[in-house]
C-alpha cells in the first residue's frame, strides 16, 4: 500500500471512530510498521534487542538500560509519518511510541525493564 493510500485509509477511519478509538488505530498503524521487522535478542545475561527487517537490516535497538536507539533513517522517518498524519506532537508521538513498544513486546523486555526514551546519533531531523 502506498503512503496515500495508507493516508486516506487513516482519514476514513478516524472519521468513523471517536477519539477514544484513535489510540487503537494507532496501536494498529504500530502494527503495520514493527510486524514487518524482526525483534532479535541480542545479548543472553541483559535486555537489549535488535529489531531487523526480513532481509537483516538493523532498524532499532533497544539497550539495557531502556532506550530506544534509531539506527534506520528512513525507516523512522517512515514511523514518525503517523504521528504526523495524527496531528501529534513529538512528544505526544514519542510517549505513544514507547507505551505500544512496552506493550508489544512485554514478555520480551518485562514490566521491570520497559523502554524510557528514544534517541538517534545517525538521523539529522530526530524531531519533526
Amino acid at each position: 500500500m502506498n503512503l496515500q493510500e495508507q493516508i486516506s485509509r487513516i482519514h476514513e477511519m478516524m472519521l468513523i471512530n471517536e477519539s477514544d478509538n484513535i489510540k487503537k488505530i494507532i496501536d494498529r498503524e504500530f502494527d503495520n510498521f514493527f510486524d514487518n521487522l524482526e525483534l532479535i535478542k541480542t545479548e543472553d545475561n541483559i535486555h537489549h534487542y535488535n529489531w531487523k527487517t526480513k532481509d537483516g537490516k538493523k532498524i532499532f535497538e533497544r539497550n539495557h538500560w531502556g532506550r530506544f536507539w534509531i539506527w534506520g533513517c528512513d525507516e523512522w522517518f517512515d514511523l514518525k509519518l503517523i504521528g504526523i498524519i495524527f496531528d501529534l506532537t513529538y512528544e505526544e508521538f514519542e510517549h505513544k511510541l514507547i507505551e505500544y513498544l512496552n506493550n508489544k513486546y512485554k514478555s520480551q523486555f518485562g514490566e521491570e525493564n520497559p523502554l524510557k526514551d528514544i534517541r538517534s546519533q545517525s538521523c539529522n531531523d530526530f524531531d519533526y
